[in-house]
């Protein structure tokens, strides 16, 4: 059972062909989803949200197949993103609200590894990802980016010097067998 019911879903495409000055040679094209969802855990306590945030992701997805298929330059799509994720966190961190202040001083390699795991998987990977939504089906797309974690399964190994439980490495087995299952036609 899904924990997303979708209530409304909207899609904004606005083509801008002049506003004055001279005539752009390509007209401007700015686009837009959104979606209302029912909150599953609406007047109570979940200690646990990491099995609806994983389904917003692919909601995510399905929101951008139509925006990025009508023509939106995926790497420009990815700036805004990125812009509006910055702005969020800078706002949030400034504002002293308790949750964003840190546990822990932030030290430069901290701050190096953060940069580059925001660059790598953000900018990066959403970069691609939306590329492949201009371009793919939406389902291929959302069953690749599911492989990311299994994927980082070995990276963490490697960086903590500590060997994931067994049960991450089931659950990595399955998600290449089903991804190999997808990818062959055979389911």
């Amino acid at each position: 059972m899904s924990l997303i019911e979708i209530r409304k879903r909207s899609l904004t495409i606005e083509t801008i062909y002049h506003e004055g000055g001279p005539a752009p040679a390509k007209p401007l094209r700015i686009a837009a989803a959104c979606a209302v969802v029912r909150n599953p855990y609406a007047g109570r306590y979940e200690p646990d949200l990491l099995p609806f945030m994983a389904e917003l992701r692919s909601l995510g997805t399905l929101l951008a197949k139509p925006v990025m298929s009508q023509g939106v330059d995926p790497v420009a799509a990815s700036c805004v993103r990125m812009a509006c994720a910055l702005t969020a966190h800078l706002v949030l961190r400034w504002s002293q609200a308790p949750v964003a202040r840190p546990l822990n001083p932030i030290t430069w390699p901290i701050l190096g590894i953060v940069a580059s795991n925001g660059f790598l998987a953000m900018t990066l990977g959403m970069t691609l990802i939306l590329m492949a939504l201009s371009r793919g089906e939406v389902g291929m797309v959302a069953i690749l980016s599911s492989t990311t974690p299994v994927m980082l399964l070995p990276l963490l190994w490697l960086y903590t010097r500590q060997r994931p439980a067994l049960s991450a490495w089931c659950a990595a087995a399955l998600v290449v067998a089903g991804t190999a299952l997808v990818l062959s036609g055979k389911l």
